[in-house]
């Protein structure tokens, strides 16, 4: 991967274990929320921002959500709220979402 996700050893520890995005399944993939890989991607590709760069927009704690295989995989690139909807938002990302 390009940009590999390095926070693994937090997986799960977000929502008590479960997808951030539906809550009813183990979470077993980090999604990332709002910044995506292929935005960083396309960023680095045009000169607009270093790999570094675009490494730690995407990888910070703050765009990062515990998800279960389906909904990492229904949500692809999409965010969510913009053609995204998950089925029950933990509260966390209730919050954060919110301030954004």
């Amino acid at each position: 991967t390009l940009f590999p996700t390095r926070r693994s050893s937090d997986l799960g520890s977000r929502n008590g274990g479960k997808c951030e995005f539906c809550g009813d399944a183990d979470a077993t993939a980090t999604d990332h929320l709002e910044t995506t890989i292929s935005e960083v991607a396309d960023a680095v590709l045009e000169g607009e921002m270093t790999f570094e760069q675009a490494d730690q927009a995407a990888n910070n704690e703050g765009n990062a959500a515990d998800s279960c295989t389906s909904c990492n995989s229904s949500k692809g690139t999409k965010k969510v709220g913009a053609g995204f909807k998950p089925k029950k938002l933990s509260q966390r990302l209730k919050e954060k979402l919110k301030q954004d």
